[in-house]
């Protein structure tokens, strides 16, 4: 596991992932935070509350507006 990351440099690390069109798994994030993966998943949620974050079919999240459309 990876150093734990503020909760500040986490949203920004994941964000600029997000942003660039990214999509990552829950157990990405837990990695690249340091978190557990159901510490990464209620960092995931949380986010989705102030941005279009969206879990796929695949389990990958990602900003709604860089989705395929179907």
């Amino acid at each position: 596991m990876e150093e734990r990351l503020t909760l500040t440099r986490a949203i920004t690390l994941l964000s600029w992932h997000f942003l660039h069109g990214e999509a990552l798994t829950t157990m990405e994030v837990a990695r690249m935070t340091g978190r557990s993966r159901s510490g990464a998943y209620r960092l995931l949620c949380e986010m989705s509350g102030a941005m279009p974050l969206v879990q796929d079919d695949e389990c990958r999240w990602q900003l709604e507006s860089m989705l395929e459309p179907r």
